[in-house]
């Protein structure tokens, strides 16, 4: 279970509504719609800059060691704007080699000060594996050319309570082999028989997930990662059969 205070990113993660939601385009005349167009850039770009002087990131590794390893990484090369730093014990389901894998892992997740892009560059420095999960939620689309592009990829929970880890674990199976998602991570709550499933896919599967599981109740939360992540995410999840 994640220990230490509630981080920031929690928000995002019960799927909270951006702070700087984009702005409806106005309706009027060349000359005045351009200055007005410019004033709402600006207060786009102002309203923003808080959200991009710090950023949360999560990664996951094969254990503990390869975590601590990472932040400590992270630490020494960002010092105190490294805030928090959680671990949680994670049974991972995604698909590798035409099949899906199973693997038990640890995810890292981490507050700071520091913009996604520096995280990101600073993890791919010592991550052990070939091709890392290291995202965050997408910038909000706040600015042009954002909007429409920040929900190409999205982080999915779903809680699942009175049930045991196997049915848990079956659940993940089938989502991933569906070719409905990359990956499935299954965490343990506090709760007696109460499981979190964290999944990685892409907005096109979401309608896949909600006609196929609409029972489960789902938080959405559009991601950014690594170029080699996103890459392995889109193949992940292209249909084996029509």
């Amino acid at each position: 279970q994640v220990s230490g205070s509630v981080s920031c990113h929690s928000a995002w993660l019960r799927g909270a509504p951006a702070r700087c939601a984009g702005m409806p385009r106005p309706s009027c005349g060349p000359a005045p719609c351009r200055r007005r167009a410019i004033y709402r850039a600006l207060l786009v770009v102002c309203c923003a800059v808080p959200q991009v002087l710090g950023d949360f990131l999560i990664t996951t590794t094969a254990d503990k060691a390869s975590a601590d390893k990472v932040a400590a990484h992270l630490k020494e090369q960002f010092g105190s704007k490294i805030e928090h730093i959680h671990f949680a014990d994670i049974t991972s389901y995604y698909w590798w080699d035409g099949k899906v894998q199973e693997e038990s892992e640890v995810r890292t997740t981490l507050d700071s000060e520091v913009p996604f892009d520096q995280l990101r560059e600073a993890v791919q420095v010592v991550h052990p594996y070939q091709v890392p999960m290291i995202i965050s939620a997408a910038a909000g689309g706040t600015l042009i050319g954002n909007k429409v592009q920040s929900d190409l990829y999205l982080m999915v929970s779903t809680e699942l309570n009175q049930t045991t880890v196997d049915e848990a674990a079956s659940l993940s199976r089938e989502l991933v082999e569906t070719r409905y998602v990359g990956c499935a991570q299954v965490e343990k709550q506090e709760a007696a028989n109460s499981f979190r499933i964290w999944m990685k896919t892409t907005r096109a599967k979401k309608e896949h997930l909600l006609r196929e599981f609409g029972g489960l109740d789902f938080q959405w939360t559009p991601l950014r990662g690594n170029q080699a992540y996103l890459e392995w995410l889109d193949k992940a999840v292209e249909s084996a059969r029509p």
